[in-house]
């Protein structure tokens, strides 16, 4: 299952018109203006990518708070003792960890993404106005 976040990051740049070599001093300003433009539009789904984290987390913190509480949990500690049911809610919140870190996966895998591709962005960046400011003596 491809990332959808990442396909809408590598759509972006394939789109901008910026290009690896550059013979003018305009068209060398040209690319680097979209390349700030580039990494403004990234930066917003880093920022998309961030919120759904958050409510990734918040659904899983409530789900794990439950756990023990209620009025079976008392019944399970008279009948099992509160040992073995401190155990099995230990598991079963370890689960849920295990299950929220595997709902974060894509997120955290496209973060890793948009930050080599801002990064890469920053380093055409920096080159190109290397460049133009050689240029300007």
């Amino acid at each position: 299952m491809s990332n959808p976040y990442i396909a809408r990051v590598e759509k972006m740049v394939s789109s901008k018109d910026i290009e690896m070599s550059w013979k003018t001093l305009e068209q060398a300003k040209r690319y680097v203006a979209n390349i700030q433009q580039l990494q403004k539009e990234i930066r917003l789904i880093k920022s998309e990518i961030t919120l759904a984290k958050q409510q990734v987390h918040s659904s899983y913190t409530d789900k794990k708070v439950q756990v023990g509480k209620g009025f079976g949990a008392g019944a399970a500690t008279g009948l099992f003792g509160a040992k073995a049911v401190g155990r099995a809610n230990a598991v079963t919140r370890n689960n849920l960890r295990h299950r929220e870190l595997k709902a974060l996966e894509p997120f955290v895998e496209a973060e890793q993404f948009i930050a080599k591709v801002l990064a890469g962005l920053d380093s055409l960046k920096l080159e190109m106005k290397t460049w133009i400011s050689t240029q300007k003596k």
